[in-house]
């Protein structure tokens, strides 16, 4: 499970390296905001499953 993250991590990184130049652009304010959404799904995915061990 953290593997995925990580890559989903790194993915995140190169992606905004990529959409520097474009930071006026609308397409990047909407990448970042469904990007935002997805890490916070993941982390509520992970605190989820932490609970539920215990």
């Amino acid at each position: 499970m953290k593997k995925k993250i990580l890559v989903i991590f790194v993915l995140y990184l190169i992606m905004s390296i990529f959409l520097y130049p474009l930071r006026e652009s609308v397409w990047y304010h909407l990448f970042y905001t469904i990007a935002y959404l997805i890490a916070v799904m993941i982390y509520l995915a992970l605190t989820k499953k932490k609970g539920a061990k215990k």
